[in-house]
């Protein structure tokens, strides 16, 4: 310490000098006030991490607030913070957050995927779910977008009517989306529309002749309709797609099923 005060007495006589002394010592001082701000920040997460973990959800919004207020670029902030109003049934809060995320330039689509984890981390899928019906209803120009996520969701749900309703929303836009189709069909059968549901994979097909799904939903479905009846139509369209799907993709099923088609006994 001694030295360094003869040095500054050094540099304190020449103009020049006492510039750079200026800047050593901004130099000097910035470390530090980053460390007072990261320490801030660390006390704050540590805070949040009780509240929320506690289940206090007011608090841990309180605290995340702040915590955006210093990392405004953190996706995973604005989602428990959307996760914490949420719980509080405080829809609007969480839209508006939504606002706050793209306004500092974070991209909404990962705003959405952490929401989706934090939510399915606490295990309640319906916050994610609302969340999206509540942006879906504040902002008309993302309701495409929305729409797809609640697409995505409803499939991982296995919820076939809502399957069911928001491909045909999809498919008014892309009439011929294979993937929006067999999302379709596979809604039917959930619902247990078999024959909606084979009817749309054959669109599946007319658009793509190599989609291997939609192939091997057909064939079984007429194989197995041949088992009870017999019929010799369900036969001719089971031989027709078995043989289509064994092209495609062969594997021991399939090929066992057209053995059995065209065993002598069968005919």
């Amino acid at each position: 310490m001694q030295i360094f005060c003869i040095f500054v007495e050094i540099l304190s006589h020449n103009s020049t000098m006492r510039t750079l002394l200026l800047l050593l010592s901004l130099l000097l001082t910035v470390p530090a006030t980053l460390a007072d701000e990261s320490n801030d920040y660390n006390m704050l997460a540590k805070k949040e991490q009780m509240f929320y973990n506690a289940r206090e959800w007011r608090g841990a919004a309180a605290m995340l607030s702040l915590m955006i207020e210093q990392r405004p670029t953190l996706p995973r902030l604005y989602a428990r913070a959307i996760i914490s109003s949420a719980m509080t049934d405080d829809s609007a809060a969480a839209v508006a957050l939504l606002d706050l995320a793209m306004k500092n330039k974070v991209p909404f689509d990962s705003v959405f995927t952490n929401v989706k984890t934090e939510s399915f981390t606490l295990g309640r899928s319906d916050l994610y779910e609302n969340f999206l019906i509540d942006v879906k209803d504040t902002h008309p120009w993302l309701l495409r977008t929305i729409d797809n996520y609640l697409l995505d969701y409803y499939c991982f749900r296995r919820d076939g009517a809502k399957m069911v309703e928001f491909s045909k929303i999809m498919l008014e836009g892309l009439p011929d989306n294979t993937d929006f189709l067999s999302i379709l069909a596979e809604g039917y059968l959930l619902k247990g529309e078999t024959e909606k549901a084979m009817l749309t994979f054959r669109q599946v097909l007319y658009f793509n002749p190599s989609d291997y799904n939609a192939t091997l939903y057909l064939a079984n479905y007429y194989f197995n309709r041949w088992v009870q009846t017999l019929n010799a139509d369900d036969q001719r369209n089971a031989h027709r797609f078995l043989t289509h799907a064994n092209e495609l993709k062969p594997t021991p099923f399939v090929t066992a099923r057209l053995n059995q088609l065209t065993a002598p006994s069968s005919h």
